[in-house]
């Protein structure tokens, strides 16, 4: 679910999932890794273990985390993108 939920997101957000793994501190770039923070920490993975995954601090997981929710209340153009990977990985339906 990872690699697929990564690639997926990486595709909507016009970035690439070695980009997202990686350094790139790009807007697309980030946005789309914290995105896949949201949805790995809305699926029950501990920050710890989605930073691991990212070779991130976890308070970067946190943070990450904290703006998709605050992007989500009012950028239509990233609740649309949102809602695309929703729509393409319908398992995170429930956790939206």
């Amino acid at each position: 679910m990872k690699a697929k939920l990564i690639k997926i997101v990486a595709d909507i957000f016009g970035t690439s999932p070695t980009d997202i793994k990686g350094k790139s501190r790009t807007k697309p770039t980030a946005d789309a890794r914290a995105v896949c923070f949201y949805f790995l920490r809305k699926k029950g993975m501990t920050v710890e273990k989605v930073g691991q995954l990212f070779n991130r601090h976890h308070t970067t997981v946190v943070l990450g985390t904290q703006k998709v929710e605050e992007l989500l209340s009012f950028d239509k153009s990233f609740i649309e993108q949102v809602e695309q990977v929703i729509e393409m990985m319908p398992e995170l339906k429930e956790v939206a």
